[in-house]
């Protein structure tokens, strides 16, 4: 009986705190991202050095603030091999709206040529 009040009072916490939080600092904002940051820096140091200290991880870094959280999911992933006498150019038009290029569906849709031509 104590322990399970112990557990619904606690529960009850985490979630005041939690929905205070998400107040304060909205999913998706800058403020929160930045948190997110100082947050790593403590607990995983190691990681967030090599992330703030290789170029791939500084353009990971200034592609989620720049763009959105998306870029931080599947920006890295997309990497195309250059060839001297392509056969097929994809042209895509993006109007400052890379979420609906980097959704799902394009995303796969771009990793099919690329996993085809190298083999």
């Amino acid at each position: 009986m104590y322990i399970t009040a112990i557990c619904q009072y606690r529960s009850e916490s985490e979630e005041k705190l939690s929905t205070i939080y998400n107040k304060k600092y909205p999913k998706g904002s800058v403020e929160r991202k930045k948190l997110n940051y100082r947050i790593m820096s403590i607990t995983h140091p190691i990681k967030y050095f090599k992330l703030t200290h290789s170029s791939e991880g500084k353009n990971l870094i200034e592609g989620e603030f720049k763009i959105g959280d998306i870029y931080r999911e599947k920006g890295k992933a997309l990497n195309f091999h250059m060839w001297k006498n392509p056969k097929v150019s994809i042209i895509i038009p993006v109007y400052n709206q890379i979420h609906y290029t980097l959704c799902p569906v394009w995303y796969h849709c771009l990793k099919i040529p690329m996993n085809t031509a190298m083999k």
